[in-house]
Order: structure tokens, then C-alpha cells, then sequence
């Protein structure tokens, strides 16, 4: 009706008024609230929206505060800070998520760049196991030039992408740790092994080429090496790095660790006769345990 007759601002001043008298009234509040987004004035609006909002989360009234945060973002996003809902929203937990996705964007585009990452790492908070938040977490962190941040947070998003086997997705996020971090050996060896399950041996390859360089003689990265030669059936090269490999553990007397590689390599080509016969050939050799000696019966 106060829209019909343009008498917002009379409205308003009613509301208010009647607020003094019992500030616990939800939909007066609403419509207070409702009268000053009307009217223009998004600050005082916003102040009346969040202050509902907090009062149904305090009640447990998730849906209902949720509802009139949206409306907030919609109308006054630069309300929306940390600092004002960061309980609230703890209180709503996980299906808030998006609503600090609504807010960081809000702000990120109004150029509120401290505001948007914090609403980010609240929404990560809520979210712990969705990797597309901190793979946004770590463009910000790009954007203002945090790189150990962006890095940091990349490596979790491939965590949580490996541990879903999203690989395709994987891949990206490597890619995206090693041109910050060109010398991160846990990604230089996860990325082939990632390569290996998508079935793409030759990109295994030229990703361990990176890992030898990083990492001279790292041991899983030979393996991995040996597990791509022999998925693309160059046999020859697979033995030769197993063989070399396995010379170095026994030599170093890591024969347990060379008998645990060799038993993964039977997997490889478990139908292969050759292949399983020459990985019987480079096995560490083992002594054979002596005899108990006798002893001289005694002399009667």
C-alpha cells in the first residue's frame, strides 16, 4: 500500500517507530527494511536486513535466514562482511556455502578484494571437501600476488580432486602448481601417476623427465617410469629401469623395498610370460640361510 501511494518514507518513520516501542517484531523490521531499500538507502536497509537475519539464525530459522541474506546480498552485498555474519553463518553451516560464493563475487566485482577472499576462506571453512573453492581461493590469492597462498591452496584442491578421482581436473590444478612451484616433487609425482590412470603413458613420461631433474634418483618416480614404458609396451626400457633401480636398492641394502617394486611391476603385464620371467632375473639375490651346525657328540 505504501508503494501504491508513494508514501515510502512515512512508512518508514511509522516502522521505526514502532520498533522503538518492540524491537523484536520480525516483520515490522521486514518491512522497515523493505521501505528503506525502497527509498534508496541500500546502508540503513542493509543494517535492518542483517539484523533479521541474525535474529532467525539465533532461533534456528535457517531457511528464513537464508532467504533474507539473499535478499541482503541482492540489495547491499558490502553489508555482508566477515565481520558482521561470520557467526551466522558458522551457526548454518555447510548450506551457507553459496551464499558466501554470492558474497565473494559481489565483492570481488565491486573491487572489495579483502572482503571477497575472506568470504572465500569462511565459504571454504563450510565446505571443507569441495576443491572448485579453493582453486577460487587460489586465483585471488594470484591476483594479490600471494603465491605461497595460491599454491598452498591449489595443493589442497588436488588432494581433494585426486582423493574423488577427478583426474581430468587433476591435471589442470597440477599444471597450474608447477608454473608457480616448478620444483613440487609431490606433484611431479603424482601427475604421471595420474597420466598412467587416464592412460596416457607418453605424457607419464614427459612429466618424469621433469621429476629427474627436480629430484635426481628419486626412487617412486623411477618406478612410475618403468610402469609407463611397459603400458606402452617398450618392454626393453621398462626391465632397464627396473634393473637399474633394483641394483641400487640392493646395493644400498633396500632389498625389501626393490622385492615391493618388482612385486608391483607383476601387475603390469601379468600376462606377459617374458615380462614376468626377466623381472624373476633381476631380483635381488638373497643368501641362503646356513644350516645349523652340528655339534661333535661328546666323548662318553
Amino acid at each position: 500500500q505504501w508503494q501504491a501511494a508513494g508514501r515510502a518514507d512515512m512508512a518508514a518513520q511509522l516502522y521505526a517507530a514502532a520498533l522503538e516501542q518492540d524491537p523484536s517484531k520480525f516483520a515490522l523490521r521486514m518491512q522497515l527494511a523493505e521501505c528503506l531499500a525502497y527509498l534508496g538507502q541500500v546502508d540503513q536497509a542493509g543494517e535492518q536486513y542483517l539484523m533479521v537475519a541474525q535474529a532467525y539464525a539465533a532461533r534456528g530459522r535457517y531457511q528464513e535466514c537464508m532467504a533474507i541474506c539473499e535478499r541482503l546480498i541482492a540489495i547491499a552485498p558490502h553489508v555482508f562482511v566477515y565481520m558482521s555474519v561470520g557467526p551466522m553463518v558458522r551457526r548454518i553451516g555447510r548450506q551457507a556455502r553459496l551464499l558466501c560464493a554470492r558474497a565473494a563475487e559481489a565483492h570481488l566485482k565491486a573491487g572489495r578484494q579483502t572482503d571477497g577472499l575472506q568470504m572465500l576462506r569462511l565459504g571454504a571453512e563450510l565446505d571443507p571437501h569441495n576443491p572448485d573453492v579453493r582453486r577460487q581461493l587460489a586465483r585471488i590469492y594470484q591476483a594479490r600476488h600471494m603465491m605461497r597462498d595460491a599454491v598452498d591452496a591449489l595443493i589442497d584442491a588436488g588432494n581433494l580432486l585426486l582423493q574423488a578421482k577427478r583426474y581430468e581436473d587433476y591435471v589442470q590444478v597440477a599444471e597450474q602448481i608447477l608454473a608457480l612451484e616448478p620444483r613440487d616433487v609431490d606433484t611431479l609425482r603424482d601427475l604421471p601417476r595420474v597420466y598412467l590412470e587416464l592412460r596416457k603413458p607418453h605424457e607419464a613420461v614427459q612429466c618424469l623427465a621433469r621429476l629427474t631433474k627436480v629430484s635426481p634418483g628419486d626412487i617412486i618416480g623411477y618406478e612410475i617410469l618403468a610402469q609407463a614404458f611397459a603400458l606402452i609396451g617398450r618392454n626393453d626400457k621398462s626391465l632397464s629401469v627396473l634393473e637399474r633401480l633394483v641394483e641400487e636398492l640392493g646395493a644400498t641394502g633396500q632389498a625389501d623395498k626393490a622385492d615391493a617394486i618388482l612385486n608391483h611391476a607383476r601387475y603390469w603385464r601379468p600376462t606377459d610370460v617374458g615380462f614376468l620371467r626377466s623381472l624373476k632375473r633381476i631380483e635381488v639375490p638373497r643368501p641362503k640361510p646356513q644350516a645349523p651346525a652340528q655339534q661333535a657328540p661328546r666323548e662318553a
